[in-house]
């Protein structure tokens, strides 16, 4: 059976631009690069760190049956799947709801540490460990979202008619490449240094 794109690949796309920051701050604070930060452009400005995707562009690209819904058309379901769909979609968004509200606090408080240690002041190595500890747990609650969508995954399909599935699982497989593609615009300048992980390819 062929295996969904791995949203674990966000997991490394979310700590490649925590561990750039902090070696820019690191850099900066020690003068290794002639006392400017990393990355800054000649007149020592600090670069830009797009800001990680907000709750709405995570639930988008998590619930399963919500996308296969969206698909309807083109998978050409019958109303009553429609509304099976319906139905385990709004009890899917109940189980992600407490992680979703723990990725949105820590996202909040990690691209607040990440234009920090863009800035052209050096954060300090407390506040370094600080963000480090947070994106640890968000990776974390990434983790969790993931193994959680992959049950929901299951349990969507099942609802298809068996002549649906095939089709179906390719509509997601898209699904989750897509929000590789979104949190990937997230890495350090917009996602160039965080593109050598598979961005969520099959094996």
């Amino acid at each position: 059976m062929r295996r969904l794109p791995r949203l674990g690949v966000v997991a490394l796309l979310l700590l490649s631009p925590v561990a750039l920051s902090a070696q820019r701050g690191s850099q900066a604070s020690t003068g290794g690069t002639g006392g400017r930060a990393t990355g800054q452009g000649p007149r020592g400005d600090a670069p830009t760190t797009p800001p990680l995707p907000n709750v709405r562009a995570v639930t988008a690209g998590m619930n399963p049956a919500d996308h296969l819904i969206d698909k309807k058309r083109k998978l050409k379901l019958e109303d009553a799947t429609v509304t099976a769909l319906g139905t385990a979609s709004a009890a899917m968004n109940e189980r992600y709801a407490p992680m979703l509200a723990r990725y949105d606090s820590l996202r909040t408080q990690v691209n607040m540490a990440r234009n920090r240690t863009s800035s052209a002041m050096a954060p300090s190595i407390e506040e370094q460990q600080i963000a480090r500890e947070r994106m640890i747990v968000l990776v974390r609650t990434m983790a969790e979202l993931r193994v959680q969508r992959t049950k929901d995954v299951d349990e969507a399909l099942a609802l298809l008619p068996e002549d649906k599935r095939a089709e179906g699982r390719t509509v997601l497989d898209e699904q989750a490449e897509d929000m590789v593609r979104t949190f990937r615009r997230s890495g350090p300048e917009g996602g160039a240094a965080a593109g050598g992980p598979p961005g969520g390819r099959r094996p």
